[in-house]
């Protein structure tokens, strides 16, 4: 009897630790799947930081591009044909102005050391618009926009674009359809490479062309492009833009932007304080994060 519960007992020992080995090795399979799941799911959630640097990215940009749109209309009340001096209230004084009515080519040089305009931003190099069709402002009017050399405080811009005069409103003010067939702004830690097809409508100021100060426009569209970290981007208007000539800095008064990028909807508003101010504020909201106020 003694001998057979010896052998009963070293039987279900050996059971046991059979069993104890297999669950081991049956457990071992989970324990690493369940980690690459975890490692995965890691790699895989977006850095916020991306999100803001796009969004502060795309307000400069459109920041820069109204800029150049604004300067293009206020040369159009220059008198002469070739000027080396602008007007204060137009231009900045620092920058050279030429205006060739045969070529039909206006050039704003702000030069090779930089000029600094009242929203105290230092620009380089030169905006070239080229005239084709009817007269500006008229149905069928377009103007081609390059840059040469073109820097804003350190961003670089490579710009194409078309502004092209469509079909007045019922006010009598035109339309401009704004394709940005290229826009690259270089900066130190990346580029941000983008194109557009916005619509430029004159809010108020159409009556008095003499006095482009008085002008404010509603800007909307969409686009699309890369951002600095290499990620593609969308662009949709939710609120339309409202840029006004006024304002000492070239942004937006209000408005909301949303932007797409990894799979997560970034909202962009120039309005934070709800009030319209001329001011350089802006708020983003990137997924279900709380927005953050940045100035720009």
């Amino acid at each position: 009897m003694d001998i057979i519960r010896t052998f009963a007992d070293m039987n279900s020992l050996s059971f046991w630790k059979r069993a104890l080995i297999y669950l081991f090795w049956l457990a071992v399979p989970l324990f690493l799947s369940r980690c690459k799941k975890k490692e995965k799911l890691s790699v895989s959630v977006p850095d916020p930081f991306v999100f803001y640097q796009l969004a502060q990215d795309i307000a400069r940009a459109e920041s820069d591009l109204y800029y150049i749109t604004d300067l293009i209309r206020k040369v159009q009340n220059l008198p002469s044909r070739r000027l080396t001096e602008s007007r204060e209230d137009e231009l900045p004084p620092c920058a050279r102005v030429e205006i060739d009515t045969l070529q039909r080519r206006v050039i704003i040089d702000f030069g090779s050391e930089g000029c600094v305009d009242r929203d105290s931003l230092l620009r380089q190099g030169r905006i070239i618009a080229d005239f084709s069709g009817n007269r500006w402002g008229e149905p069928g009017a377009r103007v081609l926009i390059t840059t040469d050399s073109f820097f804003v405080e350190d961003r670089f811009h490579l710009l194409e674009r078309v502004l092209f005069t469509e079909a007045s409103q019922g006010s009598g003010a035109p339309i401009f359809r704004d394709t940005v067939q290229r826009h690259r702004m270089v900066m130190s830690s990346g580029t941000l490479d983008w194109r557009s097809i916005r619509f430029y409508q004159f809010a108020e100021g159409y009556q008095t062309p003499t006095e482009p100060a008085d002008d404010t426009f509603f800007v909307q569209g969409e686009g699309s492009g890369t951002s600095r970290s290499g990620h593609p981007f969308i662009i949709l208007t939710l609120d339309p833009l409202k840029f006004a000539s006024a304002c000492r800095y070239p942004y937006s008064l209000k408005g909301e932007l949303k932007l797409r990028m990894q799979e997560t909807d970034i909202l962009l508003s120039y309005d934070p304080q709800g009030n319209g101010a001329c001011d350089n504020l802006i708020s983003i909201r990137a997924g279900s994060l709380q927005p953050v106020t940045v100035r720009l």
